[in-house]
Parts: structure tokens; sequence; C-alpha cells
């Protein structure tokens, strides 16, 4: 297996796990949404579809990292480089994820700014500081960056190696079953060995179709997995100037499903929209 090359399906599965992400996540502006596609409540013997979307994130990731690694290899970097990339990869994670949980308790009253101002200025500098700028032969443009930045598949014995794993794990979680419940807070061995059933099974179909040249009803989503990041911010975005404008709604039943449904893909969209015009996170 040729680590070196971009895997499109790992970038078909991560493209459809943030439109579900997206889509779950905006279930709170929406009511009447049938039980088994939320969250299980507390310590509820259950698995919601939302229950398997952060896990599923999180099996991305981890098949994209032997990837993302051997290119850097490819390209010539260090195990030094490689680890000084990591760590400030990391850093950055971690100072996006501190401005953005700490926004969901509000602000000082005594800041002179509303939140949704707050909200628009931090992403704001969010892709000021980690846009993905393109490369240039302009010396002026080259600049200009730089102060922005400061401030495969094959059946036979694979099929059948599949197979029992996906036999192994359903046995294991069954017999988990009998001693934890199913339930994604506790993060109990039933769950997880049914999170990798499924997460497999559904890694396996995007695989077959992208192997048969039919991975082409993904294009609409393929921005989710290419700019992930930038993705996962654009929701939040949105929020801020639906704060800022005051637009809020909340339509039920089935029309709520597809009021969230449709936010996930306007989210993509928009995220298409940025990339094609140069505006993407990438740290």
């Amino acid at each position: 297996m040729d680590f070196t090359q971009r895997n499109r399906t790992i970038d078909i599965f991560r493209s459809f796990t943030m439109l579900l992400m997206i889509f779950v996540n905006h279930f709170w502006n929406a009511t009447g949404i049938p039980h088994w596609m939320q969250h299980a409540k507390g310590a509820e013997d259950f698995l919601g579809l939302a229950d398997f979307v952060f896990p599923a994130f999180i099996f991305a990731i981890g098949l994209s990292i032997p990837y993302a690694i051997e290119r850097r290899y490819a390209k010539g970097h260090s195990d030094l480089s490689t680890l000084t990339h990591i760590l400030a990869r990391s850093f950055a994670l971690i100072v996006m994820g501190v401005f953005l949980v700490n926004t969901e308790s509000g602000l000082q009253r005594d800041l002179f700014m509303s939140l949704p101002v707050f909200e628009l200025l931090m992403f704001a500098a969010f892709f000021l500081i980690w846009n993905a700028y393109p490369a240039t032969g302009d010396e002026k443009k080259k600049k200009l960056y730089t102060c922005l930045k400061i401030a495969e598949w094959k059946t036979g014995r694979k099929a059948v190696l599949v197979l029992a794993v996906l036999a192994g794990l359903n046995i294991a979680g069954i017999v988990a079953h009998r001693f934890w419940i199913l339930s994604k807070n506790m993060e109990t061995p039933a769950t997880v060995f049914f999170w990798l059933s499924s997460f497999i099974i559904v890694y396996c179909i995007f695989q077959s179709l992208v192997s048969a040249g039919r991975d082409g009803i993904f294009k609409v989503i393929r921005s989710a997995g290419t700019a992930t990041l930038t993705c996962y911010m654009v929701p939040s975005i949105l929020y801020a100037l639906m704060g800022l404008l005051h637009i809020r709604f909340r339509p039920a039943g089935i029309w709520g499903i597809l009021y969230c449904l449709a936010f996930a893909f306007a989210c993509v969209g928009i995220t298409a929209l940025m990339e094609k015009g140069k505006i993407k996170l990438k740290i």
C-alpha cells in the first residue's frame, strides 16, 4: 500500500462524517427529532445516530495519520521536522479549541462588543493566521501572506480477513453487552466494538465505490473531506451571523429534519466556495 498517495476513500469517509456531524449538531434548532437520531440520554442503554458521528470522525483521523506522516517523509522532511509539525498542529488546534469552547459560556458584560461580533472576529483571525495561502512567485504576495500568518482494496484473502474481523468485533460486542450497556458517554467496551464494526463496514462500502469508479456521487460533499477544519468552523460562523441578525426559527418534525439536512449541505457548499477562493484553514 502506497501511503504517499491520497486515499480517496478516507476523503469520502471524512466528508460523509462531517456532513453528518453538522446535521446532528443542528438538531437544537429544530423540534420533534426522532429519538433514534439523537444522542442517548445519560446512562441509557442505547446508541443513536448522533452517538456514532464523533467516534467516526476520530476513526477517520486514525486512518489518515500514516498517510500524512509518509507524505512528509516522501517530501524529504526529517523525523525532527515531522515531530515539530505535529506539535505545531496540536498547539494550533488547542488554541482554536480554547476559544471555541469558552465562547459557549458567553462574554463578560462589560466587554465593548457582542458575542456574535466577537465570534466573527475570532473566526477572521483563525483564517488570517492559518489559511492555506497559495504558492506564489510574487514577492509582495509572499510578504503579505507572511504578515497575515504572524497577525487499496483487493478481494480474496483481504475480504476474508475483513469478514473475520467484523465477525470477531460483533461477537465481542454481543458478549460485552452482557456486562456493559451501550453508551457513548461511558465509552463501554460493547460500544467500542460496535462502533468499530460499523465504521469498517461503511469504509468498505466507500472503498468498493471508489474501486468501481462510482464515487462521483460524493463530489458534492468533497470539500468537507479536503477542507475539514474549514468546514467544521462554517456552522459556528453562520450561528454568529444569525445571532447578529437575530435570525431564529425552529421547525418541527420532518421539516426540522429537512432544515438540519439543508443546513449541513449549505455549510459544505460554503466550504467548497471558500476552498475555490483559496480560503482554507491548514495547520
